[in-house]
């Protein structure tokens, strides 16, 4: 096999070349198995695809993508909930700062209405009330 003088220095390397390292009298058989760098780099096409997908839509259709982009910006995560809270719990911590369109809870499909998962989406109707509902942050309820 072929002598591999310095560790530290990078060579190209093929699937299949023996080689041996510095002063050793051991040989070692390289094996490359490239399947997850294909993997990483397919999903990292597919994720560039969708983007290039919602810049083709929000070209195609602007008005909705200001629509979209201003209930985005209109949304609060909550996390840190108890499995039993309800919408009317969270419409009342979330009172003060405006009003709420929505309040989603996901994986709520299978139980009615709580947040199973302990979060949620707060829609409120603009994004300066959902300002104030990330203002507070770390608050107690119930």
């Amino acid at each position: 096999g072929r002598r591999v003088a310095n560790g530290f220095v990078m060579e190209p390397l093929k699937s299949g070349v023996k080689l041996k390292l510095g002063a050793s009298t051991r040989s070692y058989e390289v094996r490359v198995n490239l399947r997850s760098q294909i993997e990483e780099l397919e999903r990292q096409q597919r994720d560039l695809m969708r983007e290039v997908q919602s810049i083709d839509q929000d070209a195609a259709d602007p008005v909705q993508a200001a629509k979209r982009l201003a209930k985005e910006e209109a949304t609060c995560f909550v996390g840190g909930l108890e499995y039993d809270t309800e919408k009317a719990d969270l419409l009342g911590l979330f009172q003060d700062c405006g009003h709420v369109e929505e309040v989603r809870f996901p994986g709520q499909q299978e139980v009615g209405g709580k947040a199973v998962k302990g979060i949620a989406f707060v829609v409120f109707d603009s994004a300066m009330a959902a300002r104030r509902a990330c203002g507070l942050s770390g608050e107690m309820f119930k």
